[in-house]
């Protein structure tokens, strides 16, 4: 990775996790004080995906995870100062990956509660007791599935040290290492197998939970006794769902499908793969504006603050001008 494109992805995590703050803490604002009780417990989904959004992009800014193909497999690093301390450092990427595997699952979760909500009783302990295991057997995944052996050290040993001028045995990351080559003879490592195959296994079951409980919201919408204003929140909200699950398929399972295929097809490694970790952490601030443009309050209320803080800046300009350059000379 050149020095240019190394300081462009250093830059965009810290801009990624300042507009994440930003956006979601609106998002956060928005919900505590203009949501009606239309909303209900939905409100407190909110308030937990705003929370997670930026917990997310905090773990992203604090690991700064790189990754680097290696022939059939490949590793994601750690190229923030935290580094150094490589138990910790090792710890946190496990947490960055368990928090993705929670940002899907959040996100089907979304899915599914606004089916139970229509079609369904609620169980809101349940739903808690999956999403929290969920985005623990991905960390579990990556903290002892993915984590680097003997042969991983030796095998990737000269690539690390070729195009990243870097010594392996002082790096802190975890890798995919499905199979290797040995004169002619394919040899399979089965722990990164398993752990590839559950990875792809689980991204795959809550894309049929979003398409299952979307399909069948957008049935029992059709044939629901609503009253106009219920009915209208029903269905702007599930338009910010159908949103939602835009993002994650560009910016996350996209990206993450095509890097399995190229790793298990052994293509080499682009410059496209360093902003995989990047592209999936957009989605921490871009999720929140969906929710924001579709729910007519929280849109309504943005736009009212935006124009006071133009409006003020402006006002304040013509009040206090600036000083002109311009001097008389005697």
């Amino acid at each position: 990775m050149g020095v240019n494109l190394d300081v462009f992805v250093r830059a965009l995590a810290y801009a990624t996790f300042v507009l994440a703050l930003l956006t979601n803490a609106l998002l956060i604002l928005l919900a505590l004080k203009k949501t009606s009780r239309d909303f209900g417990a939905y409100k407190y989904i909110m308030l937990c995906f705003g929370l997670f959004n930026i917990l997310y992009s905090l773990t992203e800014l604090l690991t700064q995870p790189a990754i680097l193909l290696v022939e059939s497999s490949y590793m994601v690093y750690s190229d923030s100062y935290l580094s150094r301390y490589g138990w910790l450092c090792y710890l946190l990427l496990s947490i960055f990956m368990g928090m993705y595997g929670l940002s899907t699952i959040l996100l089907a979760m979304h899915f599914f509660y606004r089916y139970i909500l229509i079609c369904k009783v609620e169980w809101i302990i349940l739903w808690i007791v999956i999403m929290l295991g969920w985005g623990s057997i991905y960390g579990l995944i990556a903290y002892y599935a993915y984590a680097p052996s003997e042969a991983f050290y030796e095998f990737a040993r000269h690539e690390v040290l070729t195009q990243l001028d870097r010594n392996i045995d002082y790096l802190t990351f975890f890798c995919v290492f499905p199979y290797e080559r040995i004169d002619g003879v394919t040899k399979v490592h089965w722990r990164y197998c398993l752990g590839l195959f559950c990875c792809i296994m689980m991204m795959i079951i809550t894309v049929i939970v979003i398409v299952y409980c979307g399909v069948q919201t957008i049935r029992m919408l059709r044939k629901a006794c609503m009253s106009p204003k219920t009915l209208f929140l029903h269905k702007q909200l599930l338009k910010a769902l159908f949103a939602q699950a835009v993002l994650p398929f560009a910016f996350s399972y996209t990206p993450r499908f095509i890097m399995f295929f190229f790793t298990l097809m052994g293509i080499a490694g682009h410059s496209f793969y360093t902003f995989v970790p990047s592209a999936i952490t957009f989605y921490a601030f871009l999720d929140p504006l969906t929710n924001i443009y579709f729910n007519p309050d929280f849109k309504r209320t943005t736009v009212t603050l935006l124009r006071r803080y133009f409006c003020c800046h402006r006002d304040e300009a013509r009040l206090h001008p600036q000083p002109t350059s311009n001097t008389v000379k005697y």
